[in-house]
């Protein structure tokens, strides 16, 4: 009985329904991205809303399709109006500047190459930086 004199009041349920809260994979799925983009937005402090109970992260969908629906999308990235958060690998940043891999990774050896972050062993780049330096090698 619900809410029984006996209990106290307290009701003891068979079965609730579970948050709908989706894993990474399926966020990145339903966003159309890579997992590890995901994982790098969290990181930067952006990205959606998401929960964290110990190791385990969980989104819930409507906190996914508000983000998605703030972001702009450019190519297969969404982007945000601030251009530091997004990172782009080495090679859609040579894409991005027109000029080749080799180059790139030339100059992260020598120096006077765009600012580029390392996570784990992988280079990204932040569109900002890419057109910062792009603009400082114009020669009128």
């Amino acid at each position: 009985m619900i809410g029984d004199s006996v209990t106290g009041g307290i009701v003891f349920g068979a079965s609730v329904d579970p948050l709908p809260l989706v894993d990474p994979t399926v966020a990145a799925v339903r966003l159309g991205l890579k997992r590890h983009t995901l994982a790098c937005y969290r990181n930067l402090g952006d990205g959606p809303a998401y929960y964290r109970f110990g190791r385990a992260i969980r989104y819930a969908p409507t906190d996914l399709d508000a983000w998605s629906a703030r972001s702009v999308v450019i190519g297969a990235l969404p982007m945000r109006p601030n251009e530091d958060l997004l990172l782009i690998d080495t090679i859609a940043a040579a894409r991005f500047l027109t000029i080749s891999i080799d180059y790139l990774k030339y100059h992260r050896v020598v120096g006077g190459g765009p600012r580029y972050r390392r996570y784990a062993r992988r280079v990204y780049y932040a569109i900002r930086d890419l057109r910062t330096w792009a603009e400082a090698q114009r020669v009128s």
